[in-house]
């Protein structure tokens, strides 16, 4: 029969393990748009495209991640949430190993769609399923800081 205490200590290791592994899902984004501002010079220079075509490189991850965030909310609801972070996980490595491989720009720009979705997919059900796993006593403050800090980071609100 296992210890108590012990069991507790490992239920919470696991617990922060896994809330530690979902939070990475916010990183999509902000990594994605960092990484690619980078990358757009020499992307522009391989493709030999001009800077209305880089516009669609960049936006089309945009497009993804809404109709990812729009249709992750069904999807989470039916195959719940540990799955969609599953799929979104495996849209990501696809999107990722699609854009490194790009013959050409239009699979690029596919291949960002594919990331875009992946980011929709995360940022929507991410948050949903930390808030499921994290104990009792901390769920209500996750949810306060998730909140703060989606407010702290808008723009717009550091404006006033």
């Amino acid at each position: 029969m296992p210890d108590a205490k012990k069991q507790g200590r490992s239920n919470k290791a696991m617990t922060f393990f896994v809330c530690f592994l979902a939070a990475l899902a916010g990183l999509l984004f902000g990594l994605d748009i960092g990484v690619i501002a980078g990358a757009l010079p020499f992307i522009a220079d391989e493709f030999q495209i001009t800077s209305h075509t880089q516009e669609w490189v960049v936006s089309s991850m945009m497009f993804g991640a809404a109709v990812g965030a729009v249709g992750s909310g069904w999807l989470s609801f039916k195959l719940g949430r540990k799955k969609s972070l599953m799929i979104g996980a495996i849209l990501f490595v696809a999107g990722s190993l699609f854009s490194a491989a790009a013959p050409n720009v239009e699979v690029l720009i596919l291949s960002r769609v594919l990331l875009g979705l992946a980011v929709g997919v995360a940022s929507y059900t991410a948050p949903l399923y930390l808030s499921e796993i994290a104990p009792e006593k901390n769920s209500r403050q996750y949810d306060l800081d998730v909140s703060v800090d989606d407010h702290y980071r808008d723009p717009r609100c550091l404006s006033f």
